[in-house]
């Protein structure tokens, strides 16, 4: 007998999760379990989910249909003002590209220790998984596209018919404008 989805996440320690079900071409089904972080409401489709890591997929393919439209956009240099956003003196930043840090190749850190500024742990082209990269890469759609990064992914899931996603919670979705 196989185990139901409660059982799963009790045994994996999980507070709460939404599982959808795709069979054969048809309508996905929706299995709900546990509690939400925040009021202690039962998870349901209405549940406000913080996505964290799930920001990464958004973001890559965003700027990969940025670079359709900008076929230099992955080569050129960043426009985003690194030092604004935390980053060490280090004439290296001349050599990151959006690409590296797509790629995972910008030598960056994946995080940094809290009060301190970005820096390498290697050189551009050295790989390694980096977070920081891919805020990095948003912050770099967001000053090429004039607009702040939230609006910028907010109007992507929407592109892709993601209607009641956003990265702005305190902004109305489609399913709360009725």
């Amino acid at each position: 007998m196989q185990p139901t989805l409660a059982e799963i996440v009790d045994r994996a320690d999980v507070v709460g999760c939404a599982v959808g079900i795709v069979r054969r071409g048809e309508s996905a089904e929706f299995l709900f379990h546990g509690e939400c972080a925040a009021g202690g409401n039962e998870i349901s489709s209405d549940c406000l989910w913080e996505a964290a890591s799930l920001t990464k997929p958004v973001v890559a393919l965003l700027s990969l249909l940025t670079a359709v439209d900008d076929p230099t956009f992955l080569t050129s240099k960043l426009e985003a003002d690194v030092r604004a956003l935390g980053a060490d003196e280090d004439d290296r930043w001349n050599d990151v590209t959006p690409f590296h840090l797509l790629t995972h190749t910008s030598g960056l850190p994946n995080w940094r220790e809290e009060g301190h500024l970005l820096g390498f742990e290697s050189g551009p082209g050295a790989a390694g998984y980096s977070g920081e990269g891919y805020e990095l890469l948003l912050a770099e759609l967001s000053t090429r596209a004039g607009m702040p990064a939230a609006s910028i992914l907010d109007r992507h899931l929407k592109s892709l018919g993601m209607t009641t996603s956003t990265f702005t919670p305190e902004q109305p979705t489609a399913r709360s404008v009725v």
